[in-house]
């Protein structure tokens, strides 16, 4: 009878301790489970904080040396505004004489430049309903008298710049053919007011960015000519209604973002290099 209550007595002192290893079990799954979740959220948190903010590349400035001792050069700089938006330029030139012009932008309420303004002239900028500039008009500053303009015509596969007198009267123009991705100016004829051909110009590319196409040279070049090729210039090649044709080939130093860092120019025995500087923001 003694050794049936042991054995009753040691199987509860078992049971018990089952019972009790089963709770610590289950604690300890629980503690974990806490911690991971606590290590999880953490983890979560701090992956939330230190993600990396997109950041944009800007060009700052350019600089054009002509020939080996570089005689003649310019360069042009810009500011961006609080939106990263272009609000002023410098352009400095260095000939027999150095000549700086300041120029100011203005935009409307969709971001657009709608007037540009340096010492002695301004321009006026207008938009078609695609948001593409489709006039572009030149006036002196002391009095606001027009003094010439430009109207631009898009198609499909082309476009044409023509230019007009203040009175109104057309004259020379140029018809822009694009490559058939349409990130490229495949071909340009320029024309006389007449409506002779002056000259054309074809243009075969690289497949790497165009530093024209960084923001925000990119938009003065488009003020002026009304698009930008994207891809970087290998050759122009030259061709008039009188007088022999000629090449003109281009070849660049990029960073390791592939944004062009200098640009050769050759034509003939002459050459010319451009430098591009950049800021990120």
């Amino acid at each position: 009878m003694k050794s049936k209550i042991i054995s009753f007595q040691s199987m509860n002192i078992f049971n018990e301790h089952k019972n009790h290893l089963k709770m610590s079990v289950g604690k300890k799954v629980l503690s974990i489970t806490a911690i991971l979740l606590l290590l999880t959220a953490c983890r979560s948190s701090n992956d939330t904080e230190e993600t990396p903010v997109d950041k944009q590349t800007f060009m700052s400035k350019w600089i054009w040396v002509y020939g080996s001792g570089g005689t003649y050069n310019a360069n042009e700089s810009y500011t961006l505004d609080a939106n990263n938006k272009l609000s002023s330029s410098v352009y400095t030139r260095n000939e027999a004489t150095t000549t700086v012009i300041n120029i100011t932008y203005t935009r409307n309420a969709l971001g657009q430049v709608i007037k540009s303004q340096n010492e002695s002239s301004y321009r006026i900028y207008e938009y078609n309903s695609a948001g593409q500039l489709s006039k572009s008009s030149a006036y002196k500053a002391s009095d606001g008298t027009l003094l010439s303009y430009y109207v631009f015509n898009y198609s499909a596969d082309e476009y044409e710049q023509v230019s007009y007198s203040a009175a109104g009267v057309a004259g020379s123009k140029i018809v822009f053919t694009y490559t058939a991705d349409k990130k490229n100016i495949a071909k340009e004829i320029w024309y006389y007011a007449n409506g002779n051909i002056a000259f054309q110009r074809q243009n075969s590319y690289y497949t790497t960015k165009n530093p024209l196409s960084v923001y925000p040279y990119s938009e003065i070049y488009m003020l002026d000519k009304g698009f930008v090729s994207q891809n970087a210039v290998n050759t122009e090649t030259y061709s008039y209604d009188s007088g022999p044709s000629y090449n003109t080939v281009y070849s660049y130093t990029y960073n390791e973002d592939g944004y062009a860092l200098t640009q050769k120019e050759i034509t003939g025995t002459e050459q010319t290099t451009t430098t591009y500087e950049y800021i990120t923001k």
